[in-house]
């Protein structure tokens, strides 16, 4: 299918603004990604569905979730629609005609863009990563959220890696067979590493590797794949008390998402 002239005009204008930023364009120019180790942090213009325009998707993919079938797509872990699906803030766009005035509100975006990732990169740090994602209120918080949890005080040798990993186990509101699946799995294979937290984070990071070979195979050219994860050392992150976030307080993030789990 023929690209629209909206879609031209916007791969074309945001390209000078992230080129060199440490983000590279994926296939589409649509979406650009920049590599982060243990996840990947994506910036997703989104096309509307019946007009020409954009909306603003920035989020962290986290890669220590196993894809059995081989496949890794795209989605959002933490982050999602940035602003309120209105033009009035600058953050959806529409192209009406206009090609400068489309262009410039491309660049705007896509400096916009740049601004929200800021706040991903700060994920690279596991001591922010865990002030910032432990108290997070995940889509899906019960299943997902305690994944999430799980995974983090593994890797930062949290005692509360049982309480999340037996949450998320004990999750019993799946109506869709492959998830059922995933969670019995990840359950009978992290249950027996809940006192062995070296084993654990190597079946982490092994998970973590061979998604970034998955998704440099297929969808993302640059990831490096000499990249290596490494686990803190035990005892060196707090285990910090959790204050769980409100709704209201995720402001931009997650409010609205897309492919999100």
């Amino acid at each position: 299918m023929a690209r629209g002239q909206g879609t031209k005009l916007l791969v074309s204008a945001v390209k000078p603004v992230l080129t060199g930023t440490g983000f590279i364009a994926g296939k589409s120019g649509r979406t650009w990604y920049e590599d982060n180790g243990w996840f990947l942090s994506l910036i997703d213009f989104q096309a509307p569905t019946n007009w020409q325009g954009s909306f603003l998707n920035v989020a962290a993919m986290f890669l220590w979730t196993p894809r059995p079938d081989g496949q890794v797509a795209t989605y959002f872990d933490y982050g999602g629609r940035i602003g309120h699906n209105t033009s009035n803030d600058g953050t959806t766009i529409e192209y009406s005609g206009d090609d400068e005035s489309y262009a410039s509100q491309c660049e705007s975006l896509a400096r916009r863009a740049l601004k929200e990732a800021e706040k991903l990169r700060l994920l690279c740090d596991w001591e922010m990563a865990k002030h910032t994602l432990m108290p997070h209120v995940f889509c899906s918080d019960e299943l997902w959220g305690n994944w999430n949890r799980a995974m983090l005080c593994f890797i930062t040798g949290d005692s509360r890696a049982a309480r999340y990993l037996k949450a998320f186990s004990s999750f019993d509101k799946l109506n869709n067979d492959s998830i059922r699946s995933f969670v019995a799995e990840q359950s009978l294979l992290f249950g027996p590493l809940v006192e062995d937290f070296p084993a654990a984070q190597a079946r982490i990071g092994e998970v973590i590797m061979t998604n970034r070979q998955i998704l440099q195979k297929q969808m993302f050219s640059t990831i490096d794949l000499n990249w290596c994860f490494q686990a803190p050392p035990i005892g060196s992150i707090p285990e910090l008390p959790i204050i769980p976030e409100r709704a209201e307080r995720q402001g931009i993030w997650g409010l609205f998402k897309r492919k999100t789990r």
